[in-house]
């Protein structure tokens, strides 16, 4: 049985309710790992950060922290799981760019 809301029991998932549930988790989890290959040519290949706007990279930061907070506010597991790792990732990006552009410091 599903949750109760404002008194009513919600209705049985379905097969494919349940498939995309399960499909969220793993794009929720799976997504933020997509900013690797950034992180891996700032820290690892180049040592450096030309070509990476902080700006943008702050406010995807930015984005994602309130997301972050609407999924938590919501109690929506796959919102919270990808926000929290994408904020990790962007943290990652943004530090290794400014250790390694000293015009950003």
């Amino acid at each position: 049985m599903r949750s109760t809301t404002a008194g009513r029991t919600a209705a049985p998932r379905s097969e494919r309710e349940i498939a995309l549930e399960r499909l969220i988790y793993v794009a929720a989890i799976i997504g933020p790992f997509t900013a690797l290959p950034q992180i891996y040519a700032i820290w690892f290949v180049d040592t450096s950060a030309v070509g990476v706007s902080f700006t943008t990279w702050a406010l995807f930061m930015v984005m994602s922290a309130v997301w972050l907070a609407y999924g938590v506010e919501r109690r929506d597991t796959p919102t919270i799981v990808s926000n929290a790792l994408w904020l990790v990732m962007e943290v990652i990006i943004l530090v290794g760019a400014a250790r390694f552009n000293s015009r950003w410091l």
